[in-house]
C-alpha cells in the first residue's frame, strides 16, 4: 500500500452514490479519517451533489476529519449539501502533546472547527487518546474539559495501540517500554481494551487505568447532555423528560435497560421514523 495518499476521485464516489440512491438508499457514511485531506475534492464532491439532486439524503464523517481541513466556509458548503454529522480526531486538548505526537495541528484550530461545526448544525463527534508520550494527568483533564466545552454529539477516548512499523512503535520498542506482545493485543476481539499497553514516564500504569475509567463517564455525561438538550425541543413533554433523566441514577438504568432487545427495537423504530430510508457506508 505504501504512505502515499491516493483517494477515489470525485466522480467515482458520486456515480456509487447515485447508484444506491436510486435503490431507495438515502443515508450514507464516509468511512474515511482522510475526507478532508484534499479540500477541493471536497467541494467538487459537494457540488455534485447538489447537481444530482441527491440533498434529500443525508451524509456523515464519522471517522473522524482533521480540524485543521475544516474550515467554517468548508463546513457550510457540507451542511448544504446534506451533511449533518461529523467527527474530529482531536487526539488531545493540549497543544504540546499534539506537537509530540506530530498530529499537524493546534489546539486554536480544534476550538474554531468544532465551534462553527455545531454553530452550523452538525451533530458533532470527538476522538481523544489517553496516555500520549509525555502527556499528563492535567493534559488528559484538559482533553475532558474541551469534551464538555461544546454541545457534542459524544466524546470517545481511547486507550492508545502501539501498531509495529508505526513511529510511536519504534519509539516504544527503543526504551523498552511496551508491557504486551503485539501477536496478542493485535489479535484481541476487544477493541476498548482498558489496560495500558506501553510505559510512560508521565503517567502511571495505575494512573492512566484511573483515567481511562474517568473517561467514560465523561463520554456518558456528553451524551446525556445531548439527548437531554434534543428532548428539551420538544416543547412542554420533552422537558418532563429530560428533567427525568437528568435525575441521580435514573439516566444509568434507563441505558440499561434500553439495552433490552424489545425496548431497543421500539428506540430503533422511532428513530428510523425520524431519519427514513436504509443506510450504507461508502
Amino acid at each position: 500500500m505504501g504512505r502515499k495518499f491516493r483517494s477515489r476521485s470525485p466522480a467515482s464516489v458520486l456515480a456509487e452514490l447515485g447508484y444506491w440512491h436510486k435503490k431507495g438508499f438515502r443515508r450514507f457514511d464516509f468511512m474515511d479519517d482522510t475526507f478532508a485531506q484534499d479540500r477541493q475534492r471536497v467541494l467538487d464532491i459537494c457540488a455534485g451533489i447538489e447537481r444530482a439532486g441527491l440533498t434529500d439524503s443525508t451524509f456523515s464523517v464519522s471517522q473522524g476529519m482533521r480540524a485543521h481541513l475544516a474550515d467554517k466556509p468548508l463546513l457550510t458548503k457540507m451542511y448544504a449539501a446534506g451533511f449533518r454529522e461529523l467527527g474530529f480526531g482531536v487526539e488531545s486538548a493540549n497543544d504540546h502533546v499534539l506537537r509530540a505526537a506530530r498530529k499537524g495541528q493546534i489546539l486554536r484550530h480544534i476550538h474554531e472547527a468544532v465551534q462553527a461545526a455545531t454553530e452550523i448544525g452538525f451533530e458533532v463527534g470527538l476522538f481523544f487518546m489517553v496516555g500520549m508520550p509525555g502527556e499528563t494527568i492535567d493534559d488528559v483533564r484538559e482533553s475532558f474539559a474541551f469534551a464538555l466545552k461544546y454541545p457534542v454529539r459524544y466524546a470517545n477516548f481511547y486507550n492508545i495501540i502501539p501498531y509495529p512499523g508505526t513511529e510511536l512503535y519504534n519509539q516504544i520498542q527503543a526504551r523498552g517500554a511496551l508491557l504486551a506482545d503485539p501477536d496478542e493485543y493485535l489479535n484481541e476481539t476487544n477493541t476498548q481494551r482498558q489496560v495500558p499497553l506501553f510505559a510512560t514516564p508521565t503517567l502511571s500504569v495505575q494512573e492512566r487505568i484511573e483515567l481511562l475509567a474517568e473517561s467514560k463517564r465523561i463520554s456518558r455525561q456528553v451524551e446525556h447532555r445531548f439527548r437531554s438538550h434534543q428532548l428539551r425541543r420538544l416543547g412542554p413533554l420533552g422537558r418532563c423528560i429530560s428533567a427525568l433523566v437528568t435525575m441521580d441514577g435514573l439516566y444509568p438504568f434507563l441505558r440499561k435497560i434500553g439495552r433490552h432487545a424489545v425496548i431497543h427495537r421500539t428506540v430503533r423504530s422511532v428513530l428510523d421514523r425520524l431519519q427514513p430510508g436504509p443506510r450504507i457506508a461508502t
